[in-house]
């Protein structure tokens, strides 16, 4: 295997800071116009955060790095001109139980 690919499997998942940044700069999209902002604010209430809890807290946990993950990948199959594998034939398992405590 090439040291190019054992790279982009290795950084597959982004660094902390990358997470933060991507969180800071999907609430600034938000919070551009009023209209983005009254949205937001009414899903997120909607789903039993405040509006610093969610953005603070679950986006940053939860969204985000999933976010990152799967736009890496994206990034990498589209790279190397690969077809991604069929969602729907994927098992699996939820390991992190704080999660399914938030609903």
């Amino acid at each position: 295997m090439s040291r190019t690919f054992l790279g982009k499997c290795w950084s597959i998942r982004r660094k902390r800071r990358d997470t933060i940044a991507f969180t800071q700069d999907m609430k600034a999209e938000i919070e551009s116009t009023e209209e983005s902002y009254a949205i937001g604010k009414t899903l997120i209430e909607s789903a039993g955060m405040t509006w610093d809890q969610y953005w603070n807290e679950y986006k940053p946990t939860y969204e985000a790095p999933a976010h990152l993950i799967k736009i890496n990948i994206a990034e990498y199959l589209a790279e190397n001109n690969i077809e991604g594998p069929d969602a729907s034939s994927i098992k699996y398992e939820i390991l992190n139980e704080e999660y399914l405590d938030l609903f």
